[in-house]
């Protein structure tokens, strides 16, 4: 009887040990990865790439985003993975609407300390117009999703979640002028590299009591919406449309033709011309 125990033991020492070693050599190939990555980050020479060149490669527009973006990669892929995201938030949805239960419940309910008074980042801010009464009220965060309270005028009145993603970047919210009880709401900043993202174009028909995903972001198409157009006749290979969008300084822009010249301001990204130009002359009399 020792005997067997003994050999039990030993063996459970063996795969005990294997397993262990086999840990090790996962973790020290990953680590592997992970700085092969770092050192092959596609930011390393991001003062001298041109703006062009940052937009074709889908590169962060300053050194924090860069930052952000080698800090938050997967170690085994290279790269940031944020489909995950949307995807977490399937599952805490889906057990929410299963388990109807929040954090610090189960006899650890959480206790409010305040300040009651800061209403944090709310972007969007919307008046039922189906609530006779004018008290309903819906609020987005950039980091918090869909809220809404049934009486506004009331300070005791709870604010509640809505069923949309709660980690989500609600940025506008409207309602169909034909019909009140279609809502719909936009989601997602530019230049966001953290953990709130958007997720495209929610829609509710029941006056804001339940929402679905219409399109965009991670999981769905992306339709780019433009107030200009680029039309490009030469040189051939160029040729065709491209969507624009005005810029949020200087004058609108009206219909012009011309020949189009790349701006140079000398310095180690040239095309932002953010500075004086160096070749002025090329540039005189086109666009």
């Amino acid at each position: 009887m020792k005997k067997i125990i003994f050999t039990l033991s030993v063996f459970g020492l063996f795969f005990v040990s294997c397993k262990q070693n086999k840990i090790s050599e996962n973790l020290s190939d990953l680590k592997a990865k992970h700085k092969y990555y770092l050192a092959h980050s596609p930011f390393n020479d991001i003062l001298s790439v041109d703006f062009g060149k940052q937009k074709q490669e889908a590169v962060p527009p300053n050194k924090y985003l860069a930052r952000q973006w080698e800090l938050t990669i997967n170690p085994r892929l290279g790269r940031p993975t944020p489909e995950k995201l949307h995807q977490l938030q399937k599952q805490l949805q889906s057990f929410r609407e299963t388990h109807r239960t929040v954090p610090g419940d189960n006899g650890n309910a959480w206790e409010e300390r305040g300040p009651n008074n800061v209403g944090g980042r709310a972007k969007a801010v919307i008046f039922d117009p189906n609530d006779a009464t004018g008290k309903r009220v819906f609020a987005g965060g950039v980091s918090g999703g869909l809220w809404y309270n049934n009486d506004i005028t009331n300070s005791n009145s709870p604010w509640q979640i809505t069923d949309m993603p709660q980690n989500m970047a609600v940025t506008s919210i409207s309602v169909d002028p034909n019909n009140p009880q279609i809502f719909y709401v936009g989601t997602g900043e530019s230049y966001t590299g953290g953990a709130v993202n958007g997720n495209g174009v929610w829609k509710s028909t029941d006056g804001g009591y339940h929402w679905t995903h219409v399109f965009g972001g991670k999981d769905g198409e992306t339709q780019f919406v433009t107030n200009a157009n680029l039309n490009i006749q030469s040189p051939v290979a160029l040729q065709g449309d491209l969507h624009a969008v005005s810029a949020a300084f200087g004058p609108d822009l009206s219909s012009i033709s011309g020949e189009l010249v790349l701006a140079d301001d000398g310095t180690a990204n040239p095309l932002e011309a953010c500075n004086a130009l160096v070749n002025s002359s090329d540039i005189n009399g086109k666009i």
